[in-house]
């Protein structure tokens, strides 16, 4: 491997530390207002050595979004896997989802919408999160905390799922 090669190989540590500081500003001022100059320059490393790593801000963004949804289903499988029922596993969630809701700047999600990969990539979770509420719900009529008055609809876990009750608001 020449010298060269070996330069333009991603070091992973110098990729999540990338992926860090920009979770972390796009969470405090909003996606359109942070440049790649920006998150270069926190880091201290130079803006072509940012681009050697991430090609463009949204493969970068989608990066984050990946990383926000890893760490959701970190935290739910630890809830899972020390609530005793549906109820406190949603109070925990919502708890969580609502901190993460007041963490992230309401610019991010207008400006979300202007990246279409990262925003597909998002919707396309909140889809699958979705039919996942769903059976969430059921088990809980099957645990007794939940009456089973009628069918848990998709609507009805979409709303839930709107609102961040099992996976949390985006990333930071």
């Amino acid at each position: 491997m020449s010298e060269y090669t070996k330069h333009l190989t991603p070091r992973p540590e110098l990729r999540e530390r990338i992926i860090d500081t920009a979770v972390k500003a796009f969470a405090a001022q909003g996606i359109k207002s942070i440049t790649m100059d920006d998150i270069a320059t926190s880091l201290g490393i130079s803006k072509r050595t940012l681009y050697e790593v991430f090609p463009d801000k949204e493969t970068l963004l989608e990066e984050c979004i990946l990383r926000g949804q890893k760490e959701g289903d970190e935290y739910l499988k630890n809830v899972l896997a020390t609530s005793e029922n549906v109820l406190e596993v949603l109070l925990k969630c919502y708890q969580r989802s609502i901190e993460k809701f007041h963490a992230t700047n309401k610019k991010f999600f207008e400006d979300i919408k202007k990246y279409p990969k990262a925003y597909k990539l998002m919707t396309k979770r909140h889809d699958q999160d979705s039919e996942e509420t769903v059976n969430f719900f059921k088990e809980g009529v099957k645990q007794g905390i939940f009456r089973d008055c009628k069918p848990v609809s998709t609507r009805t876990a979409r709303l839930a799922d709107e609102y961040g009750y099992l996976q949390g608001v985006f990333v930071p």
